[in-house]
């Protein structure tokens, strides 16, 4: 194991995704790596859009990573501490590499800020992300299988969900809102929300409305997962730790 690499991006997961570094800490030392490579090829392609202003730069980053996820599973990767990390883990851990393209995909769906309807579009958003490094972390653990894929589902909506939420007030300095418009929009003893009186006004008892009724969605796949929990094998918990940051009432 080239130290080099680990330590880059173990540092790079320390700095931008803290508590997934945590996680990575308590997983088993024989796949500490992988999940730090995992973590670290996220921060890389998530913090894309906070670094562009042209949209078709971003695509061209993304597609940059398309090429050397495929030229590393076929054993030529790029010089890239993530890509060499992870070829190294490939000798030792099977990894899917539709995973890695679900999340590329999806991410290059979200560089143009679009505004989410329903919920649906949004557990979908946390799906194709959350859930797909999830599903990486088990198969680095060896685990494939209907039960556990199932709680890292529901997990990585929440998780990903959740997520939104708490970067709401960053979003919506950016002028961007993530949260289902569907939701914003209903009335209900005149709860009634629109994306320009959040840039405008920010803060309000509508917004809180909102925030509470996604934070119920994301609250029940937490509930769905641990009523699946008991079914799972320990050797899963290193790969589903994330979990324990997120709170819902």
């Amino acid at each position: 194991m080239n130290k080099k690499n680990l330590d880059i991006c173990s540092n790079l997961v320390r700095t931008f995704d803290y508590e997934n570094y945590l996680c990575a800490l308590f997983s088993p030392k024989e796949v500490r790596s992988c999940f730090f490579a995992i973590r670290a090829f996220n921060v890389e392609v998530a913090g894309i859009r906070e670094k562009i202003s042209d949209p078709n730069i971003g695509l061209m980053k993304i597609q940059w990573w398309k090429d050397q996820i495929s030229n590393t599973f076929k054993g030529k990767p790029p010089n890239h501490h993530v890509t060499l990390l992870l070829a190294e883990s490939l000798e030792t851990s099977n990894l899917s590499i539709n995973w890695f393209n679900r999340i590329l995909n999806e991410r290059a769906e979200n560089l143009n800020d679009p505004q989410y309807n329903t919920l649906e579009e949004l557990e979908n958003y946390a799906e194709n992300t959350s859930s797909s490094l999830l599903y990486l972390q088990l198969e680095a653990l060896g685990l494939k299988n209907v039960t556990t894929d199932h709680v890292a589902s529901h997990i990585g909506k929440a998780v990903g969900i959740s997520t939104i939420i708490r970067a709401t007030p960053y979003h919506v300095r950016e002028r961007r809102f993530y949260l289902p418009t569907q939701i914003a929009a209903k009335v209900r003893n005149d709860f009634k929300l629109s994306t320009e009186s959040v840039f405008r006004t920010g803060p309000s008892s509508e917004l809180s409305d909102v925030v509470f009724d996604v934070a119920t969605c994301a609250n029940d796949h937490l509930i769905t997962a641990r009523s699946q929990a008991p079914k799972l094998s320990k050797q899963a918990i290193p790969g589903l730790l994330n979990i324990v940051f997120f709170k819902f009432y």
